[in-house]
């Protein structure tokens, strides 16, 4: 009922459909389209139906002015409170929610631009370019895996840390280092396989890992 009371203050039916798509349009995609009336003649109607606009033909006009558009933007953004993604507030309670998530779980990064854009448009801030957001979740997904590593490099004491270290050294005369020898187990099934795959195990062992504190970094 109040967005036909607004809706109804626009002269001409083009206006008032026009008002009434970019109302739809940002509500649900969070966004404002370039082109306002370029959207499935589907959708036209059924809000055509909604207003009590029988005839759509007039739609076209709606583009003639770009005033008239930019104003009704303008109406829309004051009237339904909605704020713009560059506000540094708003901006920053994206991303502290974001490194929340990305500390916490392992999703994709195509996950996580879906699960922002729904929190955007819940929470009525206008969505930005698809680069932006794209560059803003990397961003933070590499500075969750950077603390990840620094409190991994903190765990091991001194001697913990020369092994491992050792680890990546290639012998010489040979191709590999002992690190990718360790990395790939047995692969037959036959008592010098268990044997190697024990002594595998306990050389990792040795090196103490498990007594290592992790619970200052999730499971994930």
């Amino acid at each position: 009922d109040t967005d036909r009371i607004l809706i109804r203050k626009r002269r001409g039916a083009h206006n008032r459909l026009g008002f009434a798509l970019q109302l739809g349009t940002v509500r649900y995609l969070g966004t404002f389209l370039s082109n306002p009336i370029g959207i499935p003649p589907g959708v036209i109607a059924y809000v055509g139906r909604q207003l009590e606009i029988s005839d759509a033909s007039s739609l076209p006009e709606y583009m003639e002015r770009e005033a008239t558009r930019l104003e009704h933007t303008a109406e829309i953004r004051s009237r339904y409170a909605y704020q713009d993604f560059n506000d540094p507030v708003w901006r920053f309670r994206l991303g502290r929610w974001l490194y929340a998530r990305t500390w916490l779980s392992n999703e994709r990064p195509s996950h996580l631009f879906e699960r922002a854009t729904d929190w955007l448009i819940q929470q009525k801030i206008l969505l930005p370019g698809l680069s932006t957001l794209t560059r803003l979740i990397a961003q933070i997904r590499d500075r969750a895996a950077l603390k990840a590593w620094q409190r991994l490099a903190c765990l091991p004491n001194e001697d913990q840390r020369h092994q491992l270290e050792a680890l990546l050294t290639v012998p010489e005369g040979q191709r590999r280092s002992r690190f990718d020898q360790l990395r790939q187990g047995p692969r037959h099934v036959s008592s010098s396989s268990m044997i190697a795959a024990l002594e595998r195990y306990e050389e990792l062992r040795n090196l103490g890992i498990r007594e290592l504190n992790f619970s200052g970094i999730p499971p994930v």
